[in-house]
């Protein structure tokens, strides 16, 4: 059993591909049907929030990573997402060019305190007691975009979540509202995107609660896969 609280000590060593970690942007809403089932509003352009690095942990595909169940909620729900290494820095970065900002591709689940969640949005309050937790964000290792299947310009994965056996969530990440280069182009308007750089792309439909003792699995064929017990 693997347990991290400090990720440099594991990322820089685990890694497919190696890299230090930076800053984790995440994108919220980013599948239609995701909106549909939490009942959020359609968007014209991408919106993003941010988790600290002590929020990460790396899987290597081979070890279950455990992660505590954390304090001040009832409802923690779990979100897979295709995880984007940015791999050099840019920014107003032209979206047909995107891809090559990619430095490597892994999945990752964005733990929510959900119940902490409503109580924020129903004051209009940011979201960080719900997102930016530590341990929120365990990721596998990085592979390089270049063994990935592509369509087009588009990144075309099967991605899914099972918690103790039982598949909860199932897409294709062409199913996204706003595309992987999409993302990068427009978050680069804002921020000077550095090596190191995580981006969660979103989650799709099927997000749920854990508990302490389920096991859940996130996979995308071709990427390193990542088991995690909830403790």
């Amino acid at each position: 059993m693997v347990k991290v609280k400090t990720p440099e000590k594991l990322f820089h060593i685990s890694s497919s591909v190696g890299y230090r970690p930076s800053r984790i942007f995440c994108v919220g809403a980013n599948y239609r049907k995701h909106v549909e089932e939490m009942g959020l509003p359609g968007r014209e352009s991408p919106f993003y929030f941010m988790k600290p690095r002590e929020a990460l942990i790396q899987g290597d595909g081979l070890s279950t990573l455990a992660v505590d169940y954390p304090p001040q909620t009832k409802e923690l729900d779990y979100e897979v997402e295709l995880v984007v290494l940015i791999g050099q820095a840019g920014s107003t970065v032209p979206e047909e060019n995107a891809l090559d900002w990619v430095g490597g591709l892994g999945v990752g689940i964005d733990f929510t305190r959900r119940d902490l969640q409503r109580k924020l949005r129903e004051k209009n309050q940011p979201w960080e007691l719900s997102k930016a937790f530590e341990q929120s964000a365990p990721v596998s290792s990085f592979v390089d975009l270049h063994n990935i299947n592509f369509e087009g310009s588009s990144l075309a994965l099967d991605i899914n979540l099972s918690v103790n056996g039982k598949i909860k969530q199932r897409a294709n990440t062409r199913d996204m509202i706003f595309s992987v280069s999409e993302i990068i182009a427009d978050l680069s308007l804002y921020f000077t995107l550095l090596p190191g750089d995580l981006l969660f792309t979103g989650t799709p439909e099927g997000v749920g609660p854990v508990f302490p003792g389920d096991i859940l699995e996130a996979n995308i064929p071709g990427l390193p896969s990542l088991r995690v017990s909830i403790e």
